[in-house]
C-alpha cells in the first residue's frame, strides 16, 4: 500500500471534530475509517426511511431510545444507507448507496449489516420485537460471535 493510500485512511481533524459518537452517518468511507481509528464496528441500517413500515419501527421503537443511543456511542459507528421513495438524493450518494446494496447483498429493508473496519461482514439482522433493551442484548450477542 502506497504513503498516499495510507493518508486517505486516516481520518482529519476536521472529521473528528464533526464526528458526535451515537450519530449516523451517511458516508460508508468516513464510517469505516472511523471504525478503523476507534476499534469499534460499523452498524449499518439499510433503510427505506420514508416509505418502509418495518423501518420506522426500527427507529422508533429501537434507533430513537437512550438505551439503543447509549450503547451505540460507547460501541459503534452508525451508517445509514437509505433507499427513499420520496426524499431525492444526491445522484452520487444513490450510486453508491446501490453499490453498498449490491455488495451486501441486500434484498429487503430494514437490514442491518455489523462490518469491522475492512467492510467484512460480522453478522446481520433486521427489526425484532422487543426494543431497545432487547435490541441491544442481541446486538451485544451478535458481536461477541
Amino acid at each position: 500500500m502506497s504513503a498516499d493510500t495510507l493518508d486517505s485512511l486516516k481520518i482529519t481533524q476536521a472529521e473528528k471534530d464533526n464526528y458526535e459518537p451515537g450519530t449516523w452517518l451517511t458516508d460508508y468511507s468516513l464510517a469505516l475509517r472511523l471504525s478503523q481509528e476507534s476499534g469499534k464496528p460499523v452498524l449499518i441500517n439499510f433503510t427505506g426511511s420514508d416509505w418502509c413500515p418495518w423501518c420506522f419501527r426500527l427507529r422508533d421503537e429501537v434507533f430513537a431510545q437512550d438505551t439503543f443511543i447509549k450503547f451505540a456511542k460507547e460501541n459503534l459507528i452508525l451508517l445509514m444507507i437509505d433507499f427513499p421513495m420520496h426524499k431525492k438524493l444526491p445522484p452520487e450518494q444513490v450510486k453508491i448507496n446501490e453499490a453498498l446494496q449490491e455488495k451486501y447483498g441486500i434484498e429487503g429493508y430494514p437490514t442491518v449489516v455489523l462490518v469491522n473496519a475492512e467492510g467484512k461482514e460480522i453478522a446481520r439482522t433486521g427489526y425484532r420485537e422487543g426494543g431497545a433493551d432487547n435490541y441491544v442484548v442481541h446486538l451485544k450477542e451478535l458481536l461477541a460471535q
